[in-house]
């Protein structure tokens, strides 16, 4: 079985990535290791009191995760690289304890006949609309997380990635099974 990775926080918040970095947002969304030298800085109203206790936080774009979520997979350095971050809220407060997790390994693994897509133009733009996902058994190999190249935004998980976040009690964290979906007209 696999799943989408997303993540749920107790009030309804994504935090920014900042205009300021040094490199542009999506540079997590290509699969290849990252460099930096200077803070990622990512951008939020307020820092809540209970911000520390998940492990996994929204963003518009790649979640943070915390070091306890860095500690778990710690030993799989070949699928994903962790970069420390620096949240700073409108107050000037800040809090330096997640990280971007960076996924290296990017695998076609969408399920093309199962799967139910529409592409969607918006001006010149084109989009992919997955309404409901599948994924190619055994496409991801022997990683227990990877970016999915038909839409690199997706980061795809496993059964053992999900046993993995349930031993250590991870919060936060959302799991979208395969073959779920939101919409009702498929």
């Amino acid at each position: 079985m696999y799943y989408q990775l997303s993540e749920f926080y107790k009030r309804d918040i994504y935090l920014q990535y900042a205009e300021e970095n040094s490199i542009q947002y999506n540079a997590f969304e290509k699969g290849e290791r990252i460099e930096i030298k200077s803070e990622i800085f990512y951008k939020v109203d307020k820092i809540d009191d209970y911000l520390n206790n998940y492990d996994v936080l929204p963003t518009f774009g790649t979640p943070l995760v915390s070091s306890k979520f860095v500690k778990l997979f710690k030993e799989y350095e070949e699928d994903v690289q962790f970069l420390r971050v620096n949240i700073k809220d409108m107050d000037g407060n800040t809090n330096r304890n997640f990280y971007i997790p960076n996924i290296l390994k990017i695998v076609p693994c969408l399920d093309e006949e199962k799967s139910v897509v529409e592409t969607k133009k918006y001006g010149s733009a084109i989009i992919k609309v997955i309404k409901q996902l599948y994924i190619v058994p055994n496409s991801i190999q022997n990683s227990l997380m990877v970016r999915m190249k038909e839409k690199t935004s997706y980061i795809i998980v496993t059964e053992q990635f999900k046993k993995l976040c349930e031993s250590a009690n991870l919060k936060g964290i959302n799991l979208i099974e395969e073959g779920a979906s939101i919409y009702t007209n498929i």
